[in-house]
């Protein structure tokens, strides 16, 4: 008898949030001028560098952003064991002007990351995910939009296609972590 199995399915989350975008814009564009950029997957462009649970809250408006990220990753984990696992590593802000991408990498070392947009318009470089079993199509594209989340396993290989516009690409992306006691 033969049997198919397909054991880990991986799953790409999205959700248009419908928060206000104004002051965590204004977080990163004085992140932007505040500190120097770090090079990890930036070709061209900025990635401030990492930040975690305190700059939450010293900046009030990235507690609602966080709160529902935090949701989304539990609906994402369909609310199943691995979620009380998770705790936020890190998280930083992305500003890509004309011809900024980011190369293909992963999330080493963590279980769940994602990216929200903050101020994009189209054709300001689409998320790009490697179909690394090849079983239907080689890769996978989502084109952001303002207030987008996205949330991956952070195994996913992916990159960001070149910003094509005149007008920088603001986003927020995290990392989330197993909670080690």
């Amino acid at each position: 008898m033969i049997n198919v199995i397909d054991p880990f399915p991986q799953y790409i989350l999205t959700d248009q949030l419908t928060i206000d975008n104004g002051s965590i814009k204004k977080f990163c564009l004085e992140t932007y001028s505040k500190f120097p950029t770090t090079f990890r997957s930036n070709k061209g462009g900025y990635q401030s560098p990492y930040f975690t649970f305190n700059v939450i809250e010293e900046h009030g408006c990235l507690k609602e952003l966080f709160k529902k990220i935090n949701e989304d990753i539990k609906i994402f984990h369909n609310k199943n064991e691995l979620y009380n696992g998770l705790i936020l590593d890190s998280f930083w802000v992305n500003v890509n002007k004309k011809g900024d991408v980011h190369v293909p990498h992963i999330h080493f070392g963590n279980i769940v990351s994602g990216t929200y947009y903050v101020d994009v318009t189209e054709d300001s470089g689409d998320l790009v995910f490697f179909n690394c079993l090849f079983q239907y199509k080689n890769e996978f594209s989502i084109q952001p939009k303002n207030n987008l989340l996205t949330i991956f396993p952070s195994h996913f290989s992916h990159y960001v296609k070149p910003n094509k516009t005149n007008k920088k690409r603001i986003s927020i992306s995290f990392n989330y972590a197993m909670k080690y006691e």
